[in-house]
């Protein structure tokens, strides 16, 4: 790593650890420039303003998740369900590799940050990934896999349930296999899956696991 990057990343690592111990709007620029013992040009150089620079740490997270879904989505030798189950695994396994920037990005969305930087982060990720699940459940249903008629509609759907049920159900520790055993259910029905053919509960509870959330 040269200089000029190693400068980017101070300031990248500086600005994650304080917006998640102070919140976003408490954080200054020059906080994060003190922190980091860079110029403030040099802030600048890279970052136009401070939500410019938490766009880039969402994205980095981010782009790890969409290499994971595209390189599972384009191996030929997986069929649908295979590639599905691989990607719920793969995810898991990152959340946990990275599990310290997981949980401080957690925090980070969860503090005083504008709302509408929150939704405009989530439309991105959830337009990243829905071609992705598209193609995975088109093949699905021409494999004999899934019996949808909307596998389009569904890819569509899919992100956002799958956040709205994390926030409804997950974020609660109590009974979480039994939630998990739900969600699965939900998403086999959804998809028409064969029972006990989409595995996501198994890679989940795992990770709640190795995190000591249960």
């Amino acid at each position: 790593m040269n200089n000029s990057q190693n400068t980017k990343q101070k300031l990248l690592a500086h600005a994650i650890n304080l917006f998640a111990k102070q919140g976003f709007d408490q954080t200054s620029i020059q906080q994060i420039i003190s922190a980091s013992k860079v110029s403030k040009g040099a802030f600048y150089h890279y970052f136009s303003t401070k939500e410019g620079l938490l766009d880039e740490i969402a994205q980095g997270y981010a782009e790890k998740s969409f290499g994971i879904i595209e390189q599972i989505t384009k191996n030929k030798k997986l069929n649908a369900i295979e590639k599905f189950n691989l990607i719920i695994t793969d995810i898991q396994k990152l959340r946990l590799k990275k599990s310290n920037q997981h949980q401080k990005l957690r925090q980070i969305l969860k503090s005083d940050i504008d709302p509408k930087w929150q939704q405009k982060f989530l439309e991105k990720f959830m337009k990243a990934t829905e071609k992705p699940f598209e193609k995975i459940f088109k093949q699905g249903v021409a494999e004999g896999l899934f019996e949808t008629k909307y596998p389009s509609e569904l890819a569509k759907f899919y992100f956002p349930f799958a956040v709205a049920f994390k926030q409804t159900f997950l974020l609660e520790k109590k009974n979480i296999k039994e939630k998990l055993a739900l969600y699965e259910d939900l998403l086999t029905r959804m998809l028409g899956a064969k029972p006990g053919s989409i595995r996501l509960a198994k890679p989940v509870l795992n990770y709640f696991k190795k995190r000591k959330k249960i």
